[in-house]
């Protein structure tokens, strides 16, 4: 779950009020399925006082495990409606799979293209 720089507004307010109900509906469904699923959570914003509330908030709320031991996003272009043939992420995925996918230090990838990805490792990995 990316955690959008644009919700800074709300999630940083001055109002408590707001301020909590913003956190509690960031927290509340992480808990209420955790337990049953892997769950990650990160933010990308340049907002540094939110990415110090949100790992003080997730590990105050016992969820610290969806900080860590992330999935490497390996897709290279963005989606566009309709979307994009995946083929135009083959370069990324090949410089991702060689830094991401050594067996000393294999991490899990995702992408927003499963099946072509799955497609595209045929014969590319052991």
């Amino acid at each position: 779950m990316e955690l959008k720089g644009e919700a800074g507004p709300s999630l940083l307010n001055n109002d408590a009020s707001i301020r909590e109900t913003a956190w509690n509906e960031v927290i509340a469904p992480i808990k209420e399925r955790i337990a049953s699923q892997q769950i990650m959570i990160y933010t990308e914003s340049d907002n540094v006082d939110l990415k110090a509330e949100l790992e003080k908030r997730i590990e105050a709320a016992g969820l610290g495990a969806a900080l860590r031991n992330h999935p490497r996003w390996v897709d290279g272009i963005g989606w566009e409606e309709p979307a994009p043939a995946a083929s135009g992420n083959y370069a990324t995925w090949l410089n991702r799979l060689s830094r991401y996918g050594l067996p000393t230090t294999s991490v899990p990838m995702v992408t927003t293209w499963p099946k072509e990805l799955k497609s595209w490792l045929s014969g590319r990995c052991v």
